[in-house]
């Protein structure tokens, strides 16, 4: 290329997304960074009243508010009036990325991309795990049968977060342009790691003997919080001390408190609400493990943020990220969703030495730095943008 030729532009990505408010958790954040990794812009189609009470997650966002259609559960809708500045993007962009299924936007996407031949991505987050299917399941798969395949076959690629999720959505898709790529996690800061970790256990009153076990994540009956409770009251342990942090989503603070006092956790179970920035950073650091008994996680970003702390874990086979970190030998992984199984785990947790909790957790740590850097996370979408760009001509 001569000097005075012109620097081709970066593709132009838009990314569709539903309900880019804090209370969507994880997915906010990995669309975020789909956002930074391809320079993208942010369609979100949001329930209008969410968006009122919350406001935007996301800075930059466009957010078209939407309103549901009677007798289909939360199906989400927008007119031509609300979503005009959202189709300008699209009609402007050279590849769309549609995250999660079953809803408007979907359709959205696929109009658009046949419109003007344009390639598109489908980011599941889930969507397809056999355990999404176990509620509202009539609907799914009326809407698989009448639009869902055709899409996810039309599309460039399919992106999954976990070979785990790929294979478990074989069920209901499992075609040629199905891609792994692993969500990215920013290692934590440990400057001031033992500072902050004194600090929070002196809040707590715990002593140096004490054990801190942490949940981190949504209080939804997917993620099992009262199920968490349950499995530390029968392992038995008296210097065990749970902390159940997040928002109250199916489940409320006060039902996990109820749930301790009657099982005999009182003062040993902290349920503080969400916790975000420093907050969170310091229940990382105050812990000395981290558990998931979730139903279904496609990926588990706060396993991952427990990890890059370098905390050991204890997860739940829904977690799929569990079957990519067991070789590395850093925490306990189970087999079933039994809680003697948990509690199990939980009381041999309580009695590992110090040194080796500390090493199973540097192991994790060090699967953080090396398997979900952003760059790499970057490098693998950057390169399918080329090749799904490359498949249009």
């Amino acid at each position: 290329m001569k000097s005075s030729d012109p620097t081709p532009l970066s593709p132009r990505v838009v990314l569709s997304a539903l309900g880019m408010v804090p209370s969507s958790g994880g997915t906010t954040q990995v669309v975020q960074n789909f956002q930074r990794a391809l320079d993208a812009e942010i369609v979100s189609f949001t329930d209008a009243g969410m968006l009122a009470a919350e406001g935007s997650a996301v800075p930059g966002a466009l957010h078209v508010p939407v309103t549901s259609i009677p007798g289909l559960h939360n199906y989400l809708w927008a007119g031509p009036t609300a979503r005009r500045q959202a189709d300008r993007l699209a009609a402007s962009a050279d590849l769309l990325v549609c995250n999660m299924l079953y809803r408007y936007h979907t359709h959205w996407v696929k109009s658009w991309a046949r419109r003007r031949g344009i390639p598109y991505w489908v980011v599941p987050h889930g969507s397809l795990d056999p355990y999404s299917y176990t509620f509202r399941p009539t609907i799914k798969r009326v809407w698989m049968a009448c639009h869902g395949r055709r899409f996810l076959s039309g599309a460039s690629h399919v992106v999954f977060s976990t070979q785990r999720e790929r294979r478990k959505a074989a069920a209901h898709y499992d075609g040629s342009n199905c891609r792994i790529v692993n969500w990215p996690v920013a290692a934590l800061d440990m400057t001031n790691a033992r500072i902050m970790r004194q600090q929070a256990r002196r809040r707590l009153g715990l002593s140096e003997n004490d054990r801190l076990l942490l949940f981190l994540g949504r209080l939804h009956e997917i993620k099992r919080p009262l199920e968490i409770v349950s499995a530390v009251a029968a392992a038995g342990i008296r210097n065990v001390h749970l902390a159940i942090v997040g928002p109250d989503e199916t489940i409320t603070a006060s039902q996990v408190l109820m749930a301790g006092e009657r099982l005999g956790l009182q003062g040993r179970l902290h349920v503080p609400g969400a916790a975000y920035g420093e907050a969170k950073k310091e229940w990382l650091h105050a812990c000395d493990g981290f558990i998931s008994l979730s139903w279904m996680e496609s990926f588990g970003l706060s396993v991952a943020e427990a990890l890059s702390a370098g905390k050991p874990v204890i997860l739940s086979p829904g977690v799929d990220l569990g079957e990519e970190l067991k070789p590395e030998g850093c925490g306990w992984f189970l087999s079933d969703d039994r809680l003697e199984s948990a509690a199990a785990a939980i009381r041999e947790w309580a009695k590992v030495p110090e040194g080796e909790l500390r090493e199973r957790g540097k192991r994790g740590r060090d699967f953080v730095l090396r398997e979900l850097t952003f760059d790499r996370f970057t490098a693998k979408l950057r390169a399918l943008v080329d090749e799904a760009i490359a498949g249009r001509s």
